[in-house]
């Protein structure tokens, strides 16, 4: 039998969208906390410079954003505003206990450097 080795951090040419991405922006929980468990990188960027607790939060998935706070992601990257914006109260408060500041104006080109508040 043939084995296969995977690198789950790997990133789409064109996209730059790795599998925790794909997982995080279309809600898949389940998916999020494996690819963890396997390693995948919750700092990667697409070509957005959206990362995957951004999409978590955009989409309000809580339970991914725990996963993704829980394996260290990178904070004040634009997914404070993002759920704030969206309304997904339980995740703006979990983002701010996870040392996101609601001050930290956002980066992200559609934000226009405005912050959570």
């Amino acid at each position: 039998m043939t084995e296969f080795k995977v690198d789950i951090n790997s990133a789409a040419q064109v996209s730059r969208a790795t599998p925790v991405i794909l997982a995080a922006k279309y809600s898949r929980s389940d998916v999020v906390q494996k690819l963890i468990k396997m390693g995948a990188k919750t700092s990667a960027q697409d070509v957005f410079d959206r990362s995957c607790l951004f999409y978590a939060s955009r989409v309000g998935d809580l339970k991914s954003v725990n996963a993704i706070l829980r394996a260290g992601a990178p904070t004040d990257d634009g997914s404070l505003l993002e759920t704030a914006k969206n309304l997904h109260y339980e995740v703006v408060t979990a983002l701010i206990s996870g040392k996101h500041s609601p001050d930290f104006p956002s980066t992200k080109e559609n934000h226009g450097g405005r912050t959570a508040l």
